[in-house]
């Protein structure tokens, strides 16, 4: 299910969406069907705002959920002194998410928005019930009934968490590049840790996925999501311990994209 570009009419007036998701490393764009990125280096900000302004002829609804709120009231300061204009309607992903009613969410203490969007995307991809495995820096499990109740789930270190983890809290372990190798034992230190994070994180996400669908959701069909930049890494290891899945690297900000459109749109998901 491929999702489209969309805009909304306010107040008689065309807006052109646009999605944006402010993560710890880069500022993230959805818009027209095409990611754009920035990472945060001098100028950032700048470039970010010429970008959007410049993205579409139409006036622009932009979405935005963000983890780091001093990077947001930059990004929103230099926006408004760029764009000079009255024609940007901006709505923050919180707000959004109180409108919408397919996932119910608000029984649950503490869960993130990123997650919730995560959620909302996937349940706009795959059929219900399903699982999402959302790979940042916590891996966050979540479940997802029939009905589009969050039941919960699980939280474990992301990938590079426990690389950075083992070398910081060793002398003899280092960083290293992970990646995927079809070799179960590993011959070398390197190799044993890229085994035993990646190997290991496939094996713990397709346990948890295994033990929620027995319990929750017996002789049912379960789709599982998988989620983040970094899930990529795991893919082949998924597919080498035989974890069907659907994967969708960037469906936290193509979920806020979906919940735009959902709720001012007349695009089409």
């Amino acid at each position: 299910m491929e999702i489209q570009s969309g805009t909304a009419d306010i107040d008689r007036k065309t807006y052109g969406i646009v999605a944006c998701d402010m993560g710890n490393s880069r500022i993230k764009f959805f818009i027209g069907n095409k990611h754009h990125a920035f990472e945060y280096l001098e100028g950032w900000a700048g470039k970010a705002c010429d970008f959007i302004i410049s993205a579409s002829s139409d006036n622009l609804l932009l979405g935005i959920s963000s983890v780091n709120s001093i990077r947001k009231s930059d990004f929103l300061n230099e926006l408004k002194t760029r764009a000079n204009r009255n024609d940007i309607i901006i709505k923050n992903a919180e707000e959004l998410l109180e409108i919408q009613q397919s996932i119910s969410f608000k029984h649950l203490e503490g869960i993130g928005t990123d997650r919730v969007l995560g959620m909302y995307g996937a349940a706009r991809l795959a059929s219900l019930p399903l699982i999402t495995a959302d790979f940042g820096t916590a891996i966050t499990i979540n479940t997802i009934d029939k009905n589009g109740k969050c039941l919960g789930g699980a939280i474990l270190p992301g990938i590079f968490t426990q690389m950075h983890s083992l070398a910081e809290k060793t002398e003899a372990l280092p960083e290293i590049d992970l990646f995927f190798i079809d070799n179960s034992i590993g011959k070398n230190t390197e190799e044993e840790i890229r085994n035993g994070i990646i190997l290991g994180t496939a094996g713990a996400v397709k346990e948890i996925a295994h033990r929620i669908s027995m319990q929750e959701f017996p002789g049912q069909h379960v789709n599982i999501v998988i989620i983040g930049s970094s899930s990529v890494l795991m893919l082949k290891a998924f597919d080498k311990i035989g974890l069907k899945y659907i994967s969708r690297p960037n469906l936290v900000i193509e979920g806020l994209f979906s919940l735009l459109v959902d709720v001012y749109g007349k695009g089409l998901i």
